[in-house]
């Protein structure tokens, strides 16, 4: 057995690969009891901004006394920046103790998971032995065939989408879309974190095919990306909790979310008295987010 992070990590790096299909992941979560099934999973799907509106949908959940972890893709410097554990990035001995059961129970039964599939099987299994009411998990990419699908999701938040990994997920905004929300169930809640009325097509219409229930767009005011993300965090916490946060909790959430601000999202340092920005934005849209701040 695997005991220590860094050869955890290790691992972990020589499986990084893609490979569709759910029968991994699947049978990776039975042989661990099926963890999901003890907790209210909420996905986030999106082409931006999903991390930010993931942190900030836990730290509402747990404004509001709900108990609850977020699971997030890609890390920038550390692998514990994957899990999140009521309001805190798990240490490394958490990390290590969590997906090192993951991969022994991986090996012992052959299944041959993938980095993403041993991550995604190791978070909600941390996040069952914490005793965690909520899990909010990121998605990797799109959703038909991402492995948090098979966490089964009862609820669905989609940022936005733009053309990002057109490759596997399609080279239109109404295809991409349709691949983001693929992994809605009947009885589940699409929350909607953008007005664009192609992708507003495409949520009506996948809500209406499985019995899903679709939550519109509402308009924050806010001109920053990130604030933007932030409280389309927290008015899902407020849709599935079913009443609004008290006006204290959503203060304490979003400032908690602000202060928990991920890697490589629009960080600012100043080298040789020079301001300089970090930002992972990887596609025309986050780039032009970017830039607009800049300015």
């Amino acid at each position: 057995m695997h005991t220590s992070y860094e050869a955890i990590c290790r691992e972990l790096n020589l499986r990084r690969r893609i490979t569709l299909g759910f029968e991994r992941i699947e049978a990776l979560l039975e042989l661990l009891g099926d963890p999901h099934l003890s907790l209210s999973i909420v996905q986030v799907v999106g082409t931006n901004g999903k991390g930010t509106t993931a942190v900030a949908l836990m730290h509402a959940l747990e404004a509001a006394g709900r108990l609850s972890g977020a699971y997030l893709s890609p890390h920038v410097l550390s692998y514990t920046e994957r899990v999140v554990l009521r309001g805190h990035f798990v240490s490394e001995e958490e990390f290590a103790a969590a997906m090192g059961k993951t991969i022994e129970v991986a090996d012992a039964n052959e299944v041959p998971a993938t980095q993403f599939e041993l991550l995604t099987a190791g978070a909600l299994l941390a996040f069952r032995d914490a005793g965690l009411e909520w899990a909010v998990l990121e998605a990797g990419l799109g959703a038909r065939h991402d492995a948090t699908s098979a966490a089964e999701p009862g609820a669905v938040v989609l940022t936005n989408v733009g053309l990002d990994h057109v490759e596997y997920l399609g080279d239109s905004v109404e295809e991409i879309a349709e691949e983001k929300l693929a992994s809605l169930r009947p009885g589940a809640i699409l929350i909607l974190g953008t007005d664009d009325p192609r992708v507003f097509a495409a949520a009506r219409r996948a809500g209406e095919r499985v019995g899903a229930r679709v939550v519109e767009h509402e308009e924050t005011g806010n001109s920053s990306y990130l604030a933007r993300n932030e409280c389309l965090g927290v008015r899902a916490a407020e849709v599935l909790i079913g009443h609004p946060l008290r006006q204290g909790e959503r203060r304490a959430a979003l400032a908690v979310a602000r202060a928990t601000r991920l890697p490589a999202r629009f960080e600012v340092h100043e080298v040789c008295r020079v301001l300089v920005v970090v930002d992972g934005g990887h596609n025309p849209e986050g780039l032009e987010a970017v830039l607009g701040m800049v300015r």
